[in-house]
Protein backbone atom coordinates (compact mmCIF):
# COMPACT_ATOMS: atom_id res chain seq x y z
CA UNK A 1 0.00 0.00 0.00
CA UNK A 2 3.09 2.25 0.41
CA UNK A 3 3.49 2.99 -3.38
CA UNK A 4 -0.69 3.97 -3.34
CA UNK A 5 -1.23 7.34 -2.60
CA UNK A 6 -3.88 8.70 0.37
CA UNK A 7 -6.77 8.31 -0.82
CA UNK A 8 -5.51 6.25 -3.72
CA UNK A 9 -7.41 2.79 -5.35
CA UNK A 10 -6.08 -0.29 -5.02
CA UNK A 11 -7.99 -3.54 -7.21
CA UNK A 12 -6.60 -7.12 -5.65
CA UNK A 13 -7.53 -10.12 -8.07
CA UNK A 14 -7.45 -13.62 -6.20
CA UNK A 15 -7.91 -16.60 -7.15
CA UNK A 16 -8.40 -18.25 -3.77
CA UNK A 17 -12.08 -17.39 -2.19
CA UNK A 18 -11.03 -17.11 1.29
CA UNK A 19 -9.75 -13.79 -0.11
CA UNK A 20 -12.74 -12.41 -0.15
CA UNK A 21 -13.49 -12.22 2.82
CA UNK A 22 -10.07 -12.34 4.03
CA UNK A 23 -8.32 -8.91 2.31
CA UNK A 24 -11.59 -6.56 3.22
CA UNK A 25 -10.77 -7.88 6.82
CA UNK A 26 -6.80 -6.98 6.65
CA UNK A 27 -7.74 -3.56 4.91
CA UNK A 28 -10.36 -2.74 7.70
CA UNK A 29 -7.70 -4.03 10.24
CA UNK A 30 -4.95 -1.67 9.17
CA UNK A 31 -7.74 1.53 8.59
CA UNK A 32 -8.13 1.71 5.04
CA UNK A 33 -11.66 0.89 3.20
CA UNK A 34 -12.77 -2.39 1.25
CA UNK A 35 -15.09 -0.67 -1.23
CA UNK A 36 -16.46 -4.04 -2.78
CA UNK A 37 -15.71 -7.42 -2.69
CA UNK A 38 -16.94 -9.04 -5.87
CA UNK A 39 -16.37 -12.98 -7.58
CA UNK A 40 -16.46 -13.15 -11.37
CA UNK A 41 -17.71 -15.76 -13.61
CA UNK A 42 -14.82 -17.27 -13.81
CA UNK A 43 -14.62 -18.17 -10.10
CA UNK A 44 -11.84 -15.00 -9.26
CA UNK A 45 -12.26 -12.37 -6.37
CA UNK A 46 -12.04 -8.70 -7.53
CA UNK A 47 -11.53 -6.73 -3.96
CA UNK A 48 -11.17 -2.79 -4.13
CA UNK A 49 -9.58 -1.05 -1.39
CA UNK A 50 -9.11 2.82 -0.62
CA UNK A 51 -5.98 3.76 0.68
CA UNK A 52 -6.81 6.05 4.17
CA UNK A 53 -3.27 7.05 5.41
Amino acid sequence: MGAIPVGGVLQVVARNPAAKADLPALARLLGHRALSAQTTPEGTTVITVRRAH
